[in-house]
């Protein structure tokens, strides 16, 4: 019988349970390499092992293609070199093996889902929002509360993380096309630099304070007077540039300037720091790539940020994000650090006459993909400390903060379509959102 990815490493593990005798007691790292290749890492300070040919024989027969070439057992110096191994940040512990006994995943791109956070806490507050699938108001919802937040006399940061699909910039700044001159060399109006910039510039050395100051650009957007949009765009407006070579360098993980190896959230957060010292807001709104990415994996999880999860109800959506908390679950700390930041927020919802029934609709449909977050309830040890809830409670994660569909937002360009920043359109379409991050914000402030 051939063996498959899914069920080869679950089956070592449940091997491994029953055969802990054979094995080092001390650490010990199941590697599942770039292939799906597995094989098994000890210290070589290790005593020695009752492991002989048999078992390598048994490994054969019990992964198939999924054994390592070679030897199975291999043991590794952490003084020769071999210390990431056992250090692995995303490495995990599987339930029924000994405690310094892990699992670690190489992944080729979002590796950093299970890394744990990478921003120290003083901060100002941050906002990440995200969706499974694009073309769900994700953009437009985090302008209209961006602008939400600056009629409150907020300073507001937005940053646009979506460098495969930009927008921001062409929502919160002057549009393109229509401000061209001949002579000029930039986009009136946008900044030189964008996000991307920051990232090729850091990898020799020159994501300085003079280039942070050219990547950001106050909004025109009219606010009354109060407060301020600034925006960081994902691309520059400089009519001379290949966005495109610059976007395929940025995920790259390179040595700091003390030559230590840096992982791409790392950097990004860096980035992030730099744009908030420069521009010291009240509050930073990161408008994340769509889909199960290696830029979302970093927002939604390592910027100590408010996670905002946007979804249509629907089974493709839904699955996605089962997939993607069960990939949390695997790594319980991970759960417990970022379950209590995340809001389902339905966008686009139909103006129904019963808002209630859509919204127990709704939400009764995304309580199956939440459930790997939550913690399951004992009869034996009730606890009020469980985090859990049920179908319908309507201070669960799982119940949607709604946003309803007018057709004044249908093509989001607030800097021409002035009826789209109107207060009563405003309020009548995004009340739940706005409402939602001014609890939130008051939540940090009170912290």
């Amino acid at each position: 019988m051939t063996i498959r990815f899914d069920p080869a490493l679950g089956a070592l593990t449940q091997w491994l349970t029953t055969h802990t005798d054979l094995l080092p007691q001390g650490d010990l790292v199941i590697v599942r390499d770039l292939r799906g290749q597995i094989r098994l890492i000890a210290e070589s300070s290790m005593e020695s092992v009752s492991w002989h040919a048999a078992h390598e024989d048994e490994m054969t027969e019990l992964l198939g293609s999924y054994k390592a070439g070679g030897q199975f057992l291999i043991r590794l110096g952490r003084d020769q070199g071999f210390d990431s191994f056992f250090n692995a940040p995303d490495a995990y512990h599987c339930d029924g093996l000994p405690e310094n006994w892990r699992v670690l995943d190489r992944l080729i791109t979002g590796r950093e889902w299970l890394y744990p956070p990478n921003a120290p806490k003083n901060h100002p507050p941050r906002f990440v929002f995200y969706g499974l699938k694009g073309g769900v108001g994700r953009s437009t919802a985090l302008s209209m509360a961006a602008w939400h937040l600056a009629r409150q006399g907020k300073k507001v940061l937005v940053i646009d993380l979506d460098l495969e699909s930009p927008g921001l910039g062409n929502m919160l700044l002057p549009v393109r096309q229509d401000l061209s001159e001949e002579g000029d060399t930039a986009l009136p109006g946008w900044p030189d630099f964008g996000l991307t910039d920051w990232f090729v510039e850091d990898a020799v050395g020159q994501a300085d304070a003079e280039l942070v100051r050219a990547m950001i650009q106050p909004s025109p957007i009219n606010v009354a007077g109060r407060g301020e949009i600034f925006v960081v765009p994902a691309a520059g407006g400089l009519y001379a540039q290949d966005y495109v070579s610059k976007l395929s360098r940025v995920y790259a993980d390179l040595p700091n300037r003390e030559g230590i190896p840096e992982v791409f959230g790392d950097r990004l957060a860096r980035a992030i720091t730099q744009l908030e010292e420069q521009v010291k807001p009240d509050v930073v709104l990161l408008d994340s790539r769509a889909g199960i990415h290696h830029i979302s994996a970093v927002a939604l999880t390592r910027l100590n940020a408010f996670s905002y999860l946007f979804a249509s109800d629907s089974e493709q959506t839904w699955a996605g994000y089962k997939a993607l908390f069960s990939h949390w679950a695997i790594k319980p700390e991970t759960i417990r650090r970022v379950r209590e930041s995340l809001r389902l927020v339905s966008a686009l919802t139909p103006a129904a006459e019963d808002k209630k029934a859509f919204r127990d609709f709704f939400g009764e449909h995304a309580f199956d993909a939440f459930i790997p977050l939550y913690d399951r309830e004992s009869n034996e040890e009730p606890s009020a400390d469980l985090f859990s809830f049920g179908p319908f409670q309507e201070d669960a994660p799982h119940r949607p903060i709604c946003i309803w569909h007018d057709r004044v937002y249908g093509s989001f360009a607030p800097l021409k379509h002035t009826l789209q920043l109107d207060a009563d359109n405003a309020k009548q379409a995004f009340h739940e959102l706005f409402s939602r991050i001014d609890s939130d914000l008051q939540q940090e402030t009170a912290a």
